[in-house]
């Protein structure tokens, strides 16, 4: 998501190379998603209200009582009215921890239903090599995490990657969630 300006943004800007990244990420996950048909659809913004239940919205409410809302860069994918999958975008020009907060969607959904592409000089190898970083942290929780879970597969991660292989590793995921549509395994 767009890093907002001003105080409630920590004061940052997005750069010019993050706001490229972002819109990539967005147009890629679109390209594919509208190839699999009408019964797919993509949005930006969903309710906190829509994953938790309005009786358990206490406080992720706007000033108007209204429930706040989540923003996915790739959006928030349903199948059928399901939501099946998320994707987000993170860019990192330095080591900062802002990447963690793609770790959010793990609270409420399966592992191999998120998935996250990075780009940025913070994500490189020369700098994750470095020193233990919060990107390289990132890197080999989202990319291994699962392992510990018992889990068969984890949250598809696109590390740095150009338009083909961003292509190829989301189609990767994207067949696999499909494929777990309406099995009644609970979370695995």
């Amino acid at each position: 998501m767009t890093a907002r300006v001003g105080p409630n943004g920590a004061g940052k800007t997005t750069t010019e190379e993050s706001k490229i990244g972002e819109s990539n990420h967005t147009k890629w996950v679109g390209e594919i998603i509208s190839e699999y048909g009408s019964d797919f659809i993509i949005r930006y913004k969903v309710k906190i209200s829509d994953f938790v239940g309005e009786e358990n919205n206490e406080y992720a409410r706007w000033q108007t009582g209204e429930s706040s809302d989540y923003v996915a860069d790739g959006g928030f994918i349903y199948y059928k009215g399901e939501l099946i999958g998320v994707c987000e975008h993170k860019h990192q020009d330095n080591t900062p921890n802002a990447c963690e907060r793609a770790g959010k969607y793990l609270f409420f959904m399966r592992d191999y239903e998120v998935f996250i592409s990075t780009s940025g000089v913070g994500f490189s190898e020369e700098m994750m090599n470095e020193t233990s970083t919060a990107t390289g942290k990132f890197i080999a929780v989202a990319k291994f995490g699962y392992k510990r879970k018992g889990l068969n597969r984890g949250v598809g991660v696109s590390h740095n990657e150009n338009e083909e292989n961003f292509k190829k590793t989301f189609r990767d995921w994207f067949e696999y969630r499909i494929s777990m549509v309406g099995k009644t395994l609970q979370w695995v």
